[in-house]
């Protein structure tokens, strides 16, 4: 009978430390489930960031081009208009003077 006792609080010891292992592996697990989501969120954040940078790279690229498409419009506009000054300055001036003398 001792011995039957002894046996059953041998097996009862081993459940227990069964017990105990299973509950450290769980909270090692769920530790290393909480380092995975942390990883993956960083690595999402991180991608998310690559993106945004992208897009803004883009967008800054685009509204400098246009920029540069008006100045060199302007550019234009006013060689046409010195252009136009140059040939019809004298006969401003004249006119001009005309009108006052008058």
């Amino acid at each position: 009978m001792d011995s039957i006792i002894s046996k059953i609080l041998e097996i009862d010891a081993r459940a227990c430390e069964i017990v105990r292992e299973a509950e450290e592996r769980k909270l090692d697990i769920a530790g290393i489930i909480e380092d995975e989501k942390e990883a993956f969120h960083a690595s999402e954040i991180e991608q998310a960031e690559k993106k945004l940078e992208a897009e803004r790279v883009k967008i800054i690229s685009a509204a400098d081009k246009e920029a540069k498409e008006h100045i060199a419009r302007s550019e234009e506009k006013i060689a046409l208009m010195e252009k136009y000054r140059g040939e019809h300055f004298d006969t401003w001036v004249e006119e001009l003077y005309g009108r006052i003398v008058k």
